[in-house]
């Protein structure tokens, strides 16, 4: 997922010369149309395929209806842990279809949204040459492409124009054409003429053909937004309580025992997982904790207790791993906890931890108070307040 900033755009349709500004939200949008790859992996292995009978992965998965592709995003949200955006009936014209803007899951963009984004700040026809950019009837060779193949936008969003057309979530117009849905950016059998940033088409949401496929879009996380660390919680007692139970005595012990949540400071957001949480155990869990602040935090917060022995063996490689991926997506890491009995058996863990402690990226620290100065004396040092 790419982050799109907020900005203005003008939608024009060419049928009614009828144009209109719409002010766009900050939102993600995927780099790429969504892959056979992925569709058949949330659809229980059922992998569509051309008539053809390539199974190619990468290629864009098309015939999906709109109402498929809104499924699909539920299934995704659900799959990763994420609220659904969707609210589904059994009408076949997707009346009964509604969008939860507050929820946290996968959806489809908006077509003001889908222009938006495929603009990236241009102006013209499309973000740049028809042929560098875009698979097309000319140069398609009679079929979709894999995803990502062609030169992206300014964004890094790649074929806006062109393989697939995509799906959007609004209704085209409903006092000429009912429950028509709106579909955009062309496809790979399409003449230069559909392959434009402003070209809008439409049918109905059971519809389905061999060149239209869909993009995943997403809110910024919703402002669930906690009180600021080291504010009393309701539950303090009980979750402090809990882990002494299990762990014995911590400098933790403000801690609510919770799911991930956001928690601001002086200069931004932090997401903490910390009393009953997920341990972090592999690169994968880190890199999920990554995804998880996008568009949300800048700094992750893990209760030290979370977090295995292997983690704390400087031999097993995995601390430098995990450490290494937020790193590479600039999103500082903090154990926060009592790791003393970590520090007694290794003297190579004492000098890691001192130098990260002087670093910018990862931190150790005894408590959330602690870690929220830390981050508001860093704030104040690059101006962020």
């Amino acid at each position: 997922m790419i982050e799109i900033p907020a900005g203005p755009v003008d939608l024009r349709d060419e049928g009614t010369g009828r144009t209109w500004r719409v002010d766009v939200k900050p939102f993600l949008l995927a780099a790429h149309p969504v892959t056979r790859e992925l569709y058949a992996a949330l659809r229980g292995g059922r992998r569509p395929v051309l008539a053809s009978g390539d199974p190619r992965p990468r290629v864009p998965v098309t015939d999906v209806s709109w109402l498929d592709a809104v499924r699909l995003c539920n299934e995704l949200s659900a799959a990763v842990g994420r609220r659904p955006c969707y609210t589904l009936g059994d009408d076949p014209d997707g009346h009964d279809v509604t969008c939860e803007p507050d929820a946290d899951g996968y959806r489809l963009p908006t077509e003001a949204e889908w222009e938006y984004a495929c603009r990236a700040g241009t102006s013209g026809e499309r973000y740049g040459d028809l042929d560098a950019t875009a698979w097309h009837r000319a140069n398609s060779g009679g079929g979709a492409h894999n995803v990502a193949t062609r030169a992206p936008n300014a964004w890094g969003l790649h074929d806006m124009i062109g393989n697939v057309w995509e799906w959007c979530w609004d209704v085209y117009d409903p006092r000429i054409y009912g429950p028509y849905r709106v579909f955009r950016g062309g496809g790979w059998q399409d003449l230069p003429r559909a392959l434009r940033a402003s070209c809008r088409r439409r049918s109905h949401p059971a519809f389905h053909i061999d060149d239209l496929g869909f993009r995943l879009a997403r809110s910024p996380c919703p402002a669930r937004v906690e009180q600021p660390a080291g504010t009393p919680h309701p539950d303090d007692r009980t979750a402090a309580a809990a882990h002494r139970d299990r762990h014995g005595e911590t400098t933790m012990s403000t801690m609510p025992s919770a799911p991930d949540r956001l928690v601001t400071y002086d200069g931004g957001t932090m997401l903490v997982r910390d009393g009953d949480g997920l341990p972090v155990t592999s690169v994968q869990d880190a890199l999920d904790l990554i995804g998880a602040t996008f568009g949300c935090a800048d700094t992750v917060a893990v209760a030290a207790h979370l977090l295995t022995d292997d983690f704390f063996t400087l031999g097993t490689g995995l601390a430098g791993e995990i450490m290494q991926k937020f790193v590479n997506y600039q999103v500082r890491f903090v154990i926060v906890g009592d790791v003393s009995a970590h520090l007694a058996r290794s003297n190579a863990l004492r000098a890691f931890v001192y130098e990260s402690n002087r670093g910018r990226h990862v931190w150790f620290t005894a408590d959330l108070d602690e870690l929220t100065r830390r981050l508001g004396e860093a704030a104040a040092a690059t101006g962020r307040r």
